[in-house]
């Protein structure tokens, strides 16, 4: 595997410390994206430089997460937000009382939507703000 399709997989999964470590690696021409895997060494990085990346977060990463919350009846919603309070929150606004239960569901899991199949963590890239509900429609 290259870096490049390793740094693409990186950002797909939004793993962003790995991101910005290649990023400086990057910049520092100590590595290049035809290189193989294989030749990433971690060790060859400037921590503080790489600290400040993270901290700074240039690619504005913000970790998101989906919630399934229970409502009466049996049924579900799904809320994107970046934690249980913030979903638990929107819930209480929409529906005036707190759900039943909540659940975490991995941003991997393949979900329909219209005549088409994709994972929540696809169907998030349609959001631009959060908290939000998740509509399949």
């Amino acid at each position: 595997m290259t870096l490049k399709e390793f740094y693409m997989d990186c950002l797909y999964y939004e793993e962003h410390i790995l991101v910005y470590y290649i990023q400086h690696l990057l910049s520092e021409n100590k590595i290049s994206l035809e290189d193989d895997v294989s030749k990433l060494d971690f060790n060859q990085a400037d921590q503080d430089k790489v600290t400040e990346l993270i901290r700074k977060n240039p690619l504005g990463f913000r970790k998101i997460y989906v919630f399934e919350l229970k409502v009466d009846g049996g049924g579900v919603v799904y809320i994107f937000a970046a934690n249980e309070q913030d979903a638990i929150n929107l819930f209480k606004r929409t529906f005036r009382k707190a759900p039943l239960e909540l659940d975490y569901c991995p941003l991997d899991t393949e979900i329909i939507v219209g005549n088409k199949v994709m994972t929540f963590r696809e169907l998030k890239r349609t959001y631009n703000h959060f908290p939000t509900f998740i509509s399949f429609g």
